[in-house]
Order: structure tokens, then C-alpha cells, then sequence
């Protein structure tokens, strides 16, 4: 989506267009961001006072480099800023924005496969710095995290959404949050049972992977089971299991679904829009501009850093052995389980069938329903 900003009163009606910063997944599992001319950045005082700056120019060698024109405005040595990005006029009006800065994780959609330029507008992040008497340098570190989906898909399908839920239908991802400048942390002011990333009908051919990227905010999943479903357009879907892990922020976490881990597909109700939107702001900033006194700033954006310890990994639910396949052993281990009979730990996320923290005869039913239901 293209924005336009019209930005009246003191900066004499000159219109910027807003762009996203750049993200690119590479070889080592790092997505790697780099800024874009145009990209706008809300600055904060310590006193409250509100600034903003501009990417003039990006660093020709390191591309996550920038060096930010502060139109005009005069910072002030020795004091402390708080920095943000995607800078977004709604914000201008929340009297309390430094404190309580508002972000939304809703309405994610990937336009092609591999595609990452979607992420740019949820890439929420934060910067802290002192002034010197003529600069300021802000390191803007990723509040999100990315979820990195590759999925094998075993004939060609034409996808319009995917979506993670929770196996037990609790409320565990963050859609709208607050964001706290000074101190840097996030609180929760909606949560849903799904996390969704609409897909513009990206086609996968037979026996070729999806490649998708959502973001999330920081949450703790350890534990949790959720359902993977891949929606296509012709009401079916690709539908598996993937255990939680910690999710950290500035983390990449993959998820691969291949023919080990394979999908069950199962039919959906079908369900089934590029705007352009204007906006209009009348500025009105504390810190005003002085003869001569043009701010510059330098910032730059540390990359998403792959998680190696932990790792979201696929399963099927009721494949108590791992061995690809839900069948009755399945069923008879986790009645050995439940009879005292053995004491092998057995993984709550794969043998929870119903969800309730328990393993006994209800998983057990749960395992053979899904044994006999199975094609």
C-alpha cells in the first residue's frame, strides 16, 4: 500500500511519500534490513517533545546504514531521544505516544512467494541515544520477530491465506500492543487465538515450497501447540502441527514442513482489495525550526539474527513415536503411558489430543479417531 502524507504548516505543504525499509533473507538465516530514501523516523525528547526525521541519504558500503535530515529542527546537545520506526501520523494525536505508543500486527498479507517487503510496515522498532552539540546517532533495534515458513506442497495449489491458531483455542498472539519508548518493553491491549498473513493467490507448482514470513511480537510459546493451516482458493487446505518455542525480538525462527513432516489435507469453507490512502496533518512541533540550524542525524538498523537454540518444529498430532504416521502403536503407547506401565516421557504438545494438560483415555480415543479417519 502507498501512502501519501500531505504535511502542512510549518514545513510549507511539501508532500513525502513514504516507503517501507528493505528486507532480505540470506544463505546464513539472517534477514538483513536496509533503509529506503523516505523512510520517516519519530524522534522523541526525554521532556516529551516530538521531532521527526527523514532518510536523506544511505551509506553507499553498508546499506543498513543511514544519514537521517532533520528538516529544519534543532536538537538539543546532551539531551536524551527516543527513536522509532515506521513513524505513522495516527500516532501524532495519542497525547501519551512516547509511553504508549500504539502497534498493530494486523492485516499482514505477502503479495508473492519468498516476498518479504510486507514486513517493512511491522517492523517496529526502537532507538535511545544522547546528543552530541551537532549529532545523534540512533541504533534502531527490531522489536518483532519473523516466522519463516518453508512449505513443502505436494501438488500445485494456489494459496490465499495462512494462518497459526491455537490447538486449545487460547488467546495467544498479540494483534494490537502499546510500546513503552523509554523503557523499551510492550504491553498487550488485544489478543486472538490465530495469528493470519493473507497471501495475494500465490502459486505453488507440485512438489515445489511456499515460502512465506510472518511477523510477531515478542511471546512466550513454549509449550503451546498450534495448527498450521495453508488456505487455498478452492476451500482446501494443508493443515499440521508446529510446537512454540520462546519467541524473541530481532529473531528469525524457520519452520520446514517437508515430506517428513507432511501435511493433511482437508477441505475449508471458501472465503473469499490495493488501496491507496491519503493522509492529512497539521504539524505542530515544540522544538522549532531555527536560522540555519539544520539537524543531522546518523541511524542504522541492527538484522533479525536466526535463532539456533531454539526451533519451531513440525509434527502430527497424535504421532506419539515420530515416525511420520499416526497409527495404533501410537494409541498403544500413550495407553502404557496413562496405565503406569512405562515411563517414557511422552511429548504433551503430540499426545495433549484434546488439549487439557492430561495425558489419559481421552488421548487415546482422540489417537484412534484420528487413526481411522485418516485416508
Amino acid at each position: 500500500m502507498r501512502k501519501i502524507l500531505h504535511i502542512l504548516g510549518l514545513l510549507i505543504c511539501c508532500v513525502v511519500i513514504l516507503h517501507a525499509n528493505n528486507l532480505a533473507y540470506n544463505e546464513y538465516g539472517k534477514v538483513v534490513a536496509s533503509w529506503a530514501l523516505g523512510d520517516e523516523f519519530g524522534i522523541y525528547t526525554s521532556s516529551g517533545s516530538r521531532i521527526f526525521f527523514g532518510v536523506k541519504e544511505i551509506d553507499s558500503k553498508n546499506k543498513h546504514n543511514a544519514i537521517l535530515d532533520g528538516y529544519g529542527w534543532k536538537t538539543v546537545s546532551n539531551s536524551t531521544y527516543y527513536g522509532y520506526y515506521p513513524y505513522n501520523t495516527n500516532y501524532v494525536s495519542n497525547g501519551n505516544v512516547m509511553t504508549a505508543l500504539p502497534v498493530s500486527y494486523i492485516g499482514q498479507a505477502q503479495t508473492s512467494n519468498a516476498n518479504l517487503d510486507h514486513l517493512a510496515k511491522y517492523d517496529y522498532m526502537v532507538s535511545q541515544t544522547t546528543t552530541t552539540e551537532t549529532e545523534a546517532s540512533f541504533t534502531f533495534a527490531h522489536y518483532g520477530s519473523i516466522i519463516r515458513f518453508a512449505c513443502y506442497v505436494p501438488t500445485e495449489m494456489t494459496f490465499n491465506s495462512l494462518e497459526i491458531s491455537s490447538k486449545t483455542g487460547e488467546d495467544l498472539f498479540t494483534t494490537e500492543a502499546n510500546m513503552n519508548l523509554p523503557n523499551q518493553t510492550i504491553t498487550s491491549t488485544s489478543k486472538s487465538n490465530k495469528a493470519t498473513l493473507t497471501l495475494n493467490n500465490i502459486t505453488v507448482e507440485a512438489g515445489d515450497s511456499l515460502i512465506a514470513y510472518m511477523m510477531l511480537p515478542p511471546t512466550d510459546l513454549s509449550g503451546k501447540s498450534m495448527m498450521l493451516s495453508l488456505n487455498a482458493t478452492d476451500g482446501s487446505a494443508l493443515q499440521t502441527y508446529i510446537a512454540g518455542v520462546n519467541i524473541q525480538a530481532g529473531k528469525v525462527y524457520p519452520v520446514s514442513i517437508g515430506r517428513e513432516n507432511y501435511f493433511k489435507l482437508s477441505a475449508t469453507s471458501t472465503s473469499d482489495d490495493n488501496t491507496e490512502e491519503v493522509l492529512s496533518l497539521p504539524v505542530g512541533l515544540e522544538e522549532k525550526k531555527t536560522t540555519a540550524q539544520i539537524t543531522t542525524a546518523t541511524a542504522y538498523a541492527t538484522d533479525f539474527m536466526p535463532d539456533t537454540e531454539n526451533e519451531m518444529r513440525p509434527f502430527l498430532l497424535g504421532d506419539v513415536n515420530f515416525d511420520g504416521k499416526v497409527n495404533v502403536t501410537d494409541a498403544v503407547k500413550v495407553t502404557s503411558h496413562y496405565l503406569n506401565d512405562t515411563t517414557d516421557e511422552l511429548d504433551f504438545n503430540v499426545s495433549d489430543i484434546n488439549g487439557d494438560n492430561k495425558i489419559n483415555v481421552t488421548d487415546v480415543i482422540g489417537i484412534t479417531n484420528i487413526y481411522l479417519h485418516t485416508e
